[in-house]
């Protein structure tokens, strides 16, 4: 769900920092991220993997641990809010409450460093060109 949800965020906060391709995709990565399915960010991740990847890893990780603290569990493949009665280790709205707020949370994470990250390449790629132009 994090990746999903961060890289919706990331396309609506930082619009102009995405193109029309990407802004399409994460319209619709919300969505597949309720039900727990990430392959929506697999574009982001293949066109910019030294900074997606570790950007969507840290939300990841802070939603794990996040709920780890609270000793939540799931014996079940994650499932997204398909899973939510499934949770175990605290009474199922407790359960629910905290795992879904985990996940905001991490998804709020690592839309923030998707946007930085974003902006960072976006202003290398202008030094490049800018350089490159100047040697021509």
């Amino acid at each position: 769900m994090v990746s999903a949800f961060s890289v919706t965020g990331a396309t609506i906060i930082g619009k102009h920092l995405f193109s029309e391709q990407e802004k399409e995709i994460g319209k619709q990565t919300w969505l597949l991220g309720l039900a727990g399915i990430t392959e929506g960010a697999i574009p982001f991740m293949i066109n910019d993997p030294l900074r997606v990847i570790p950007s969507l890893i840290a939300g990841s990780a802070v939603t794990g641990a996040i709920v780890a603290y609270f000793n939540i569990g799931l014996n079940v493949p994650g499932a997204g809010i398909f899973s939510l009665a499934l949770l175990q280790g605290k009474p199922a709205i407790v359960a629910a409450s905290i795992w879904f707020e985990a996940a905001l949370i991490g998804a709020v994470i690592s839309t923030i460093l998707l946007i930085m990250t974003r902006k960072q390449k976006i202003v290398k790629d202008i030094q490049i060109k800018s350089s490159q132009r100047n040697v021509a």
